[in-house]
């Protein structure tokens, strides 16, 4: 993990979060408890401040990052693999799909989803809603269960990976 001071600002991560290997964190971004950033993940935040709710997932190689407006990803909330949200707040127990985008001050609300590979822009989606599509829209009602309890998993899972020497894995 690369943790950077940015523009006089340092990241504060609680010690019950993960950020693993790869992963990147700069400038005002507070990471609460029990939150997982993924590997390659990059979080940073420029002039407005960044915040992670408890128990989110910061998918693989995905891109969170406040410029000119405060942003939050809410409690429990999933950020999918690839997912760019940049400018954009994310609801408490939300979900950006696998390679899904919101910018410029969307807003993915509560137990909504943005479907993978959609487009969020300048749109504030209603609650429980899957919105699809470039750019998307509101497509059907919908509703996660359990979200808290997959946060807590994720995090059981890597808290058992172990550092390994690349010798002991290698074979002829």
């Amino acid at each position: 993990m690369h943790i950077y001071e940015l523009n006089g600002k340092r990241p504060r991560i609680h010690k019950t979060a993960r950020v693993l290997d790869g992963a990147v964190v700069a400038g005002d971004v507070v990471i609460g408890p029990d939150v997982l950033v993924s590997w390659h993940a990059v979080v940073y935040a420029e002039e407005a401040p960044l915040e992670i709710g408890r128990g989110a997932c910061i998918g693989d190689g995905a891109l969170v990052h406040a410029r000119g407006n405060p942003i939050r990803v809410g409690d429990y909330a999933m950020i999918g693999h690839g997912a760019q949200v940049c400018d954009a707040s994310v609801g408490n127990r939300a979900q950006v799909g696998i390679n899904a985008v919101a910018i410029h001050g969307a807003f993915v609300a509560e137990e909504s989803m943005l479907a993978a590979d959609s487009f969020l822009w300048k749109e504030a989606m209603n609650p429980r809603t899957l919105w699809a599509g470039r750019p998307a829209k509101e497509v059907d009602s919908h509703h996660e269960e359990g979200l808290e309890k997959r946060a807590h998993e994720k995090l059981a899972i890597f808290g058992t990976m172990q550092v390994v020497d690349l010798r002991s894995v290698q074979y002829e």
